[in-house]
């Protein structure tokens, strides 16, 4: 009897779906920073997209995964709802980020089913030197449009998402995603992504119903040697998808209408140093420059320092300058 009970749990088990433990990671990271205007040009210490999640997979039948994460951002300088430090906002240190459920398979690709970052996004992120950084062309500099942040249905991080990538195939590769607006009209987005070699490139189209505006993408990136590197983006949209990267608190007056942003920059690594030089452009609205230099210690511990320059085409209002040193570790 021992025997048949001991053969039937090993059949279980043998049978059983392949569970793969959670897996904790995430990314401590915080820089030192100096606006000449913004911030009324305080010297800051602050947080950039630190985060801790969960993530893991189940083997199905036929070759099929189960595939999730659970993520959340945290702020590495400033306490949970601080009340005894009056310049806090008291606002909480933990936000939402990427929080899908999905399955997987090598036969056809990925499809993901919560919040999720968007094609678009992620294309602008690859092709990016100093992605997640201070220094991240999405971000205050403005060298890539606001469709590359922010959350919901015209988010970087869209809520209430569907998204779809194919598998590569020669070197193409296809994405698609559907956002539900919840009464506010809903958001479809395409993409075709190359790469092969020293080559990649993406073009990437989203339609908005909420805003009933319509966005197209083209960015190429090339190797020109293994420690030269090349990359250039160019953005074309309805305004209204555009201006919400705006700052409409400090520029509401001279708000101009943002149609079209793109960028050029180069980056030249050294052994386990990397110069990047950046341009970047929001039509009507703002030009910027950027000179970085970022150092590996390893593959997970880096540190970064450099300046920017982001002036404005608006009439009275003063040029920003930024000078920044940031350091990150990924666990």
């Amino acid at each position: 009897m021992r025997k048949v009970a001991a053969l039937l749990a090993f059949g279980c088990f043998a049978v059983a779906p392949v569970v793969a433990a959670p897996v904790l990671y995430g990314e401590a990271h915080l820089s030192v920073n100096k606006f000449s205007q913004l911030n009324d040009g305080e010297l800051r210490m602050e947080s950039h997209n630190s985060l801790i999640g969960l993530k893991g997979s189940e083997d199905l039948d036929h070759g099929v995964k189960f595939i999730y994460k659970v993520e959340f951002g945290y702020d590495t300088t400033e306490r949970n709802n601080d009340t005894t430090n009056a310049s806090t906002d008291n606002a909480a240190t933990f936000t939402d980020r990427d929080q899908w459920l999905g399955f997987a398979s090598q036969e056809w690709g990925v499809i993901r089913l919560g919040t999720v970052s968007t094609g678009y996004k992620s294309s602008g992120a690859a092709l990016d030197p100093l992605y997640n950084t201070v220094f991240e062309q999405r971000g205050y500099l403005g060298m890539q449009s606001s469709l590359h942040a922010g959350n919901g249905v015209d988010g970087g991080r869209s809520t209430n998402t569907i998204r779809i990538d194919t598998i590569a195939r020669q070197g193409f590769k296809f994405t698609g995603s559907y956002s539900l607006g919840e009464q506010q009209g809903n958001t479809q987005a395409l993409g075709v992504r190359y790469e092969r070699n020293a080559l990649k490139f993406n073009i990437d189209y989203l339609n908005s119903r909420s805003k009933s505006a319509t966005a197209l993408k083209f960015g190429v990136g090339y190797a020109v040697t293994p420690q030269f590197r090349l990359s250039f983006q160019h953005e074309g949209a309805d305004n209204v998808l555009f201006d919400g990267g705006v700052d409409v608190e400090r520029h509401a007056a001279d708000l101009g209408s943002i149609d079209t942003v793109y960028k050029v920059d180069m980056s030249y690594i050294m052994g386990n140093s990397a110069w990047v030089l950046a341009y970047g452009v929001q039509s009507g609205y703002s030009r910027s420059y950027l000179l970085a230099w970022n150092y590996k210690f390893s593959s997970k511990t880096d540190i970064y320092a450099g300046y920017g320059n982001k002036g404005f085409d608006r009439q009275g209002i003063k040029s920003d300058a930024i000078f920044a040193f940031g350091l990150r570790h990924k666990f």
